[in-house]
Parts: structure tokens; sequence; C-alpha cells
């Protein structure tokens, strides 16, 4: 019996509806309880036993990056997908292929 051990989280979007505080940050770096909202996802996802996390980038992705990096500091190893921010789910999707677990 096989468990999941990847997740993927969809962090492309603009965030349009969290104006003005998402025109100079992305929607998962805003911040929820003193921390970006990405850290509480990926928290409950390693709470979980995911090991490994491919974040879908979009919209100043450059940010998730250089905040979350390789994932060391969190307890995961993270892979990202970058695309443009007018990229559809699916779009990011099939980019990411490659990344993912057969």
């Amino acid at each position: 019996m096989s468990s999941v051990k990847q997740a993927v989280i969809l962090a492309g979007g603009r965030g349009s509806r969290l104006a003005p505080i998402t025109d100079s940050l992305p929607k998962p770096m805003v911040d929820v309880n003193g921390e970006p909202f990405l850290s509480h996802l990926i928290r409950l996802v390693t709470n979980q036993g995911i090991t490994e996390v491919i974040i879908l980038t979009g919209y100043r992705g450059d940010q998730i990056h250089e905040y979350f990096g390789t994932g060391e500091n969190f307890g995961v190893h993270i892979k990202y997908s970058h695309g443009p921010e007018s990229w559809s789910t699916g779009e990011r999707l099939l980019a990411a292929t490659p990344l993912l677990d057969a």
C-alpha cells in the first residue's frame, strides 16, 4: 500500500479581491496571524505526512520562491512551476506535469 507524499498548491492568481494588499504582494503571501497564508497551508500538508510540495506560481511568484526557497526551513522539499498570471488552472497543472510523481 502506497501513501501520498506529494502535494500541489496553486498559487498563481492575481488576488484582485484582496487589493490593495495584493498590488505588491501575491495572495499566498498575505499575512495571517503573523505569517504568510501559504506557511499555514504548507504546515497543514506536512502534518499529514507530505514530504514534497509543488507550488504553481504566477503573479509575483518570485516573492513566494524567495521566501520559501527549497523548503528546508519548513521541513519539506519544495519545487516550483512558474507560468504567466494569465494561465488557467489547467495550463498550470499541465506545465507542472514533469514534476509530478507517477
